[in-house]
């Protein structure tokens, strides 16, 4: 089973036909039954439905565990981001290779020694190289411009210094965000298969401009979001087990 995990907006044109309130360890999500084309699958906004969850506060630990409850195995994350390299130009679609994880106070594991016994995960294949390629291969028949790169997460909510951008560009960023971790590490944790999707939005502080200018949204987008879930919801992709050392 897919899900999409994305921001506030979806909603709007993938119209939720049934609610689902599960429990879990962490406390309960709502998580919402879609239609794609002749495709179902689960929908979580991040944010809630109104967006009044900060990218640092969402329960990321509740989202991942109620979605395995429900059977998915394959995990379609979008994201919105700010662009560090001038070859990643607004409007780019960017399929996430590696994270560097600037994140600060999130719990980024279900084995933390308390709960449930202590656990170090490999992140070798962190990304589902099976989705990537399955997304590849989507866009492969798309006019959209179609990159791989590595995503900085940061803490959020606030945007990032021109000083600090100058710092993730020297260490190899492509791309920047707020919401790319824990979420991939705890999905990976959990044998999923997860692949994150990202839209250029914006060049980031001083790559451009001294200035941010927003250009892009996934608004725009409509009928590529739906025939990509309704593609890769016809997909079997192979577990990928999580290993643990």
């Amino acid at each position: 089973m897919l899900a999409l995990i994305a921001g506030t907006g979806f909603d709007r044109f993938l119209k939720p036909e049934e609610e689902k309130i599960v429990e879990t360890p962490f406390g309960s999500r709502a998580i919402y039954k879609i239609q794609a084309q002749d495709q179902s699958f689960y929908y979580l906004p991040r944010h809630g439905l109104d967006h009044s969850v900060a990218p640092h506060l969402i329960n990321y630990r509740a989202n991942l565990w109620a979605l395995k409850d429900l059977g998915v195995d394959k995990v379609l994350s979008l994201c919105a981001v700010g662009s560090l390299n001038k070859d990643f130009k607004p409007g780019n679609f960017v399929a996430v290779k590696d994270i560097l994880d600037f994140t600060k106070g999130r719990t980024s594991t279900f084995y933390d020694g308390q709960d449930r016994d202590l656990k170090h995960l490999d992140v070798s294949n962190l990304y589902s190289k099976s989705m990537v390629q399955e997304i590849k291969n989507f866009f492969s028949q798309r006019p959209e411009s179609f990159q791989e790169g590595i995503y900085v997460c940061t803490e959020g909510p606030r945007f990032e210094t021109a000083a600090e951008i100058k710092f993730y560009q020297m260490i190899g960023g492509d791309l920047v965000g707020m919401t790319g971790s824990p979420e991939v590490f705890l999905a990976r944790e959990l044998s999923m298969n997860y692949a994150s999707l990202a839209l250029v939005t914006n060049f980031c502080t001083g790559v451009a401009s001294d200035s941010i200018e927003f250009v892009s949204s996934f608004d725009q987008y409509q009928d590529l979001i739906e025939s990509l879930l309704n593609y890769l919801s016809r997909k079997n992709i192979s577990k990928q087990e999580s290993i643990f050392v």
